[in-house]
Order: structure tokens, then C-alpha cells, then sequence
């Protein structure tokens, strides 16, 4: 009976491992992850929150792997993440290695729009055109209509800045069928938003009127997206001079729901303008406070220099454009000194901004070329000195040698050539005493010497007589004109130009 019960027992037991052993064959264990999906996983994690540490991270990832594509990935990363902080710069970098590391057609043209942005971001409109030009291509041959419809806008934006509006105005048109012809409403929205600040370039208010309205019709439309195209089309209402229309818009604006720091200082800045303009001082200051307050929460509570630099972008441009309106108002008689204090607050306020501005762009571009310095590949190179090596090391030095004998004895021989011209010189002013003048003194000799050689030009008869008689003073201009066959004039002439070669302000100081 027991081993009856032993034998049962065993052969359960053997079950039980066989069916462990089966279960742990068919149980798919997860494959550790390589450094590249660690470093490329921190970086993704990090994000917008700690962006330098993302960029880090992504650096790391594209040093740790071989493969092509998930170097580009990598390299891909670091530039979104250096785009979103203002390092253009940087980004440029690492899209151009992306680039050169991705095979498909698509992800090249990605690339190059991303790098053209960039460009387009650090006022360089001539390296945009060509490369978004070149992404066009690739987007038209692939069909790819969203991103053709960007590059085209992104285009027409280029030309737009660089004030070139027949070219702007075409480009515009092409992207506007193109939106239409796919049913694209959202895109087409964003033309007509660009389009009608290209209306606005060109003075035509009005125009830029009706395409902001046309932007307004996008469906979905985000409340914030929405509130600052009421305050655009406030805005526009307000350089055609129809103020009833501008505040209805920003009645508009107003009543939409969100809490966008960034639309809601657009609606406080346009409408503090409003306030002024309506003679309504107090609500002016207190619109503009709130539109203050709201950007330092933007960009004053932060570390990140691109958002200080938007901050200041933002005001800059809210008070230049305060600034350039008022300008142009033509108000009455009693309301002159009024309108005259109010643009030069917008002028002190304008000014302040700027100097914050420029001050905040050599921030982040010195910021930019850090990070560059810091994400940089270290290379360690080796260096071994071979016998080729040390031939043409002690060829150069003979060499070097060599030139430096020569030049030495060329000075030295010029150097001669000089003391024996200064002698010949003063043998022969010894020999050939000039009529009238008796013999000449050795200081009167040495300074008509130097000055002989300080003109690099032999002294004529007259002009050895005329430096003399300057030399031994006591002589008037014209008593030395008539000794010589010079004028006054030309004899001051030539004494200033002797002390200038000579570097002296007195010819006695040659003596």
C-alpha cells in the first residue's frame, strides 16, 4: 500500500515539473531593452519639462546605437526638443543628420521643412527658400497634401517678411487651391490667418478683414486659437478705422472660455488701445497691467529664455503697433495733447521692450552655441609620431632655419647699405657746401640725413638750403622763398611733410 501511494506521489510530482518546464517554454519573456531604447525612452520622458535633460538623453541615444535609423530618430528628437527651446541653431545641427541618416523620401522631406523653419525663425529667408523649395519637390512627388500645404505657406511666409508680395501672393493662392481641392478646413484657416497679415503688410485693411472672417470660419476651432483670431480681426478693424467692429470682435473674444495666458494678453493689449483711443485713460492702464501681468506669467516666471523671449516679443510688438496707430489718428483740436502723451508712453514702453528683447536674444544665442559645445561627439585621437614623421619635422625646421639665415642677412646687408648711403650722404653735403650757407654743422648733417632717408628720396640743392635755414631758425618763409626757388606755400608744404615722415614737431628735434 505505501509504495503504491509512493508511486502515485512521484508520478504527480513528475507532472508538476513537465508542466512547468512546458509552461516556461511557451512564456514569451520580454527582451531587455539596449542602451539606444533606455537613453531614447529618458528623453522622450523628459520632454518639454526638463529640455536640456532631454537633449542629453538624446545625445546619449544616438552615440549608443550603429543603426542608421535609430541614430536619425534620435538626432530627430534632439532637434524638436532644441527647436522648442530656440535653438535654432542646434536644431539646424542635428535635422541636417537626420537628414543624411534617413533613407525614406518622406522622412527627408520632413527634415528639410523642419530645417527650413528653423532658418525661417533666425531671419534667414534666404537659406529658407531653396531648402523648403527642395521639400515641396519631394511633398508634390509623394502626394503628401498636409505637409505640401505647410511647405507652400511656410514659402509664401519667406517671401511675405522679405516683402517680396508677388511671390508671397501666388505661393499663397497655390496653397489656398490646394487646401480647397482636399478638403482641408483647418489648414486652409491657417492660410487665410498669414494671408490676411499679408493684407495687413500691404496697408490693404480691408482685405485683411475679410481673410481674418474667412480664418474664423475653420470648424472645431480651440476657444484659445479662436479668441486671438477675434483679436487679429480687432486688430484689423482698428487699422481701417472702424472701432464699433473692433470692439464687437473683441466682445467675441471675450466671451469664449478658456485660460490661456497667451490669448487673453492678446485681448488686454488690443483692448487697452481701445481704451485709449476712446479717451478712457484709467481702463487703458488697467487693460495694459493685466496684459503685463499675463506675460509675466509667460515668460518672467520661468527659466527657459525662449519663453522670456517670447514675453518680450510679444509686448515689443503690442506697443510698437500701440505706437504706430496713434500715429496716425488725426484727432481734434483739444485732444492733440492727449493723444501726443499717450504715444510717447507707447514709445517709452516700446523701448523698454526692445532692450529686454536684444537682451533676451543674446541669451538664447549664447545659450544655443553652449548646448551645441556640450552635445558635441567626443572624439579621443590617438597620435603616433612615425620616422615619416620626424623626416619631415627636421626638414621643416631646416627649412625654417634656412629662411630665417637669409632673411637675417638681407636686413643686415640692407642695413649697411643704409649707413654707407647716410655716409656718402654726409660726405658729399661736406664736400659741396651749399653757396651762402658756409659750412655745415654734424647735427645740421644728421638731420638733413634722416630726413633723406624717412622720404626714401634724395634732397635737391634748394631743399638741402631751405631745411637748413628752417633748422637754424631765424629766417621768415619769404626770406627762405627768396634763397630758393620755392614758394611759401610750397616751402610749408614740404617742411610739414618732413616732420610727419620723420614723426617730429620741431625740425630741431632731428638735430
Amino acid at each position: 500500500m505505501l509504495s503504491i501511494t509512493l508511486r502515485l506521489s512521484l508520478a504527480g510530482l513528475a507532472l508538476c515539473v513537465a508542466f512547468g518546464w512546458a509552461c516556461a517554454q511557451t512564456t514569451n519573456h520580454p527582451q531587455p531593452k539596449s542602451r539606444y531604447d533606455r537613453l531614447y525612452a529618458q528623453a522622450y520622458r523628459a520632454g518639454s519639462a526638463q529640455p536640456d535633460s532631454a537633449i542629453y538623453y538624446a545625445r546619449q541615444a544616438a552615440s549608443a546605437t550603429q543603426k542608421p535609423q535609430e541614430q536619425a530618430n534620435a538626432h530627430n528628437l534632439l532637434a524638436f526638443y532644441g527647436l522648442n527651446q530656440g535653438y535654432y541653431g542646434l536644431a539646424i545641427q542635428h535635422y541636417q543628420q537626420a537628414y543624411d541618416l534617413y533613407k525614406q523620401p518622406i522622412q527627408k522631406a520632413t527634415m528639410l521643412k523642419n530645417m527650413a523653419f528653423c532658418h525661417k525663425n533666425t531671419g534667414n529667408y534666404q537659406a529658407t527658400i531653396p531648402i523648403v523649395r527642395q521639400a515641396i519637390q519631394i511633398f508634390t512627388k509623394l502626394k503628401e497634401v498636409d505637409y505640401h500645404i505647410e511647405a507652400l505657406n511656410l514659402l509664401a511666409n519667406c517671401h511675405n517678411a522679405e516683402t517680396n508680395f508677388g511671390n508671397a501672393q501666388c505661393i499663397y493662392m497655390q496653397a489656398v487651391e490646394l487646401a480647397k481641392r482636399h478638403s482641408k478646413p483647418q489648414k486652409l484657416a491657417s492660410i487665410y490667418t498669414d494671408f490676411a497679415n499679408f493684407k495687413e503688410n500691404q496697408h490693404k485693411y480691408d482685405s485683411a478683414v475679410y481673410y481674418q472672417r474667412l480664418a474664423l470660419q475653420a470648424p472645431q476651432l480651440h476657444p484659445s486659437k479662436e479668441s486671438i483670431r477675434w483679436v487679429k480681426l480687432a486688430w484689423y478693424y482698428l487699422q481701417s478705422k472702424n472701432l464699433p467692429a473692433a470692439e464687437q470682435s473683441l466682445r467675441q473674444a471675450q466671451s469664449l472660455e478658456h485660460t490661456s495666458p497667451k490669448a487673453w494678453a492678446y485681448y488686454w493689449g488690443v483692448q487697452g488701445l481701445v481704451h485709449y483711443i476712446k479717451l478712457q485713460k484709467s481702463q487703458a492702464k488697467q487693460a495694459y497691467h493685466r496684459f503685463d501681468s499675463l506675460l509675466q506669467v509667460l515668460g518672467g516666471n520661468t527659466a527657459q529664455p525662449i519663453q522670456q523671449k517670447f514675453a518680450h516679443k510679444t509686448a515689443y510688438d503690442m506697443y510698437h503697433s500701440g505706437y504706430s496707430l496713434i500715429g496716425r489718428i488725426w484727432p481734434r483740436e483739444h485732444e492733440k495733447a492727449y493723444f501726443a502723451q499717450v504715444r510717447q508712453w507707447y514709445a517709452q514702453r516700446k523701448r523698454t521692450e526692445h532692450r529686454l528683447l536684444q537682451k533676451t536674444k543674446v541669451n538664447v544665442t549664447l545659450r544655443d552655441s553652449l548646448v551645441i559645445a556640450r552635445t558635441a561627439p567626443r572624439v579621443n585621437v590617438v597620435r603616433q609620431i612615425t620616422p615619416w614623421w620626424w623626416l619631415v619635422m627636421v626638414a621643416a625646421i631646416a627649412i625654417a632655419g634656412l629662411w630665417l639665415y637669409q632673411a637675417r642677412t638681407q636686413k643686415l646687408r640692407a642695413e649697411t647699405r643704409q649707413v654707407q648711403a647716410q655716409a656718402n650722404f654726409v660726405e658729399t653735403i661736406k664736400t659741396s657746401p651749399i653757396k651762402g650757407m658756409g659750412d655745415l654743422s654734424k647735427a645740421e648733417v644728421d638731420m638733413l640725413a634722416k630726413i633723406e632717408h624717412h622720404q626714401k628720396d634724395k634732397l635737391t640743392a634748394d631743399e638741402v638750403r631751405m631745411f637748413v635755414m628752417v633748422g637754424r631758425g631765424g629766417y621768415t618763409y619769404k626770406a627762405i622763398s627768396l634763397r630758393t626757388n620755392f614758394t611759401e606755400g610750397n616751402i610749408k608744404t614740404k617742411v610739414r611733410r618732413a616732420k610727419k615722415a620723420c614723426g617730429v614737431s620741431n625740425l630741431k628735434d632731428l638735430m
